[in-house]
């Protein structure tokens, strides 16, 4: 048995080893490494574009956001104006009833005391009355 191989026999082997080899390069690897490069083109790229539409999406929502605290800001506004209007009409409502109610309150008691008064008249000439007819009956006689 002999240790070093025959160089010809090496050379013979290795010549369609290397024909395969560069065939197989321009048949088979060299397109698939164009369409997996391609592929990593378009994935890069499309990762980058969706990291651009991100971006692009959280502008539009921090302004859409603004936009929504600002209109809130100004529907407060406006309802705490129309509050203070309602309020103000409201108290001027309850000031021209109270007046009303003490015009009538007033006149109220303007009756009650000529009522009284007369109440009192009345009461007064009634008591008299009775004093003399007491006085008549224990004295025995009429006393006018």
């Amino acid at each position: 048995m002999n240790i070093i191989p025959n160089l010809t026999l090496v050379a013979l082997q290795f010549l369609p080893f290397i024909v395969t080899i560069v065939a197989l390069y321009f048949i088979a690897f060299n397109p698939m490494m164009d369409y997996l490069e391609g592929r990593e083109n378009a994935s890069s790229g499309a990762t980058g574009t969706a990291k651009e539409l991100e971006a692009e999406i959280q502008t539009k929502k921090s302004e859409i956001l603004s936009e929504i605290n600002t209109a809130l800001k100004a529907a407060s506004d406006k309802r705490a104006v129309v509050r203070q209007e309602l309020v103000e009409e409201y108290n001027e409502f309850v000031y021209q009833k109270r007046q009303v109610a003490e015009g009538v309150i007033k006149e109220a008691i303007n009756e009650i005391a000529i009522e009284k008064s007369a109440a009192r008249q009345e009461v007064r000439v009634q008591a008299e009355n009775f004093a003399n007819e007491i006085a008549g009956k224990i004295i025995g006689r009429n006393i006018a």
